[in-house]
């Protein structure tokens, strides 16, 4: 399992690594701050160093809505989901809604 995302799972890190057990390995790669523009690197890292995921969690986006317009976002998430499930075939991608 791989979790990418900002200060909400930067937060439940622990409480979340606790609930994962054995479930198997997780690659951790959460900040708070962090913009969707991490992603993709981010991404990119793991595939390079890890073997894939059965799971993706993502929780990114919400530090966007102060700097860019909810189309622009839109558009960029879509844009690398898609990209996701190209690089990533046999994951299944659990996406966590954005807080405004």
């Amino acid at each position: 399992m791989w979790v990418i995302g900002d200060s909400y799972l930067a937060r439940a890190q622990s409480q979340l690594s606790t609930a994962l057990g054995d479930k198997g390995p997780v690659q951790w790669r959460v900040r708070g701050g962090w913009t969707w523009s991490r992603y993709r690197p981010t991404l990119e890292a793991l595939i390079a160093a890890h073997r894939e995921p059965s799971i993706l969690l993502l929780h990114l986006g919400s530090n966007d809505l102060c700097v860019m317009s909810g189309r622009q976002l839109y558009d960029q998430i879509v844009e690398d989901l898609l990209y996701t499930r190209l690089r990533l075939p046999n994951s299944t991608i659990i996406w966590s809604w954005m807080l405004p």
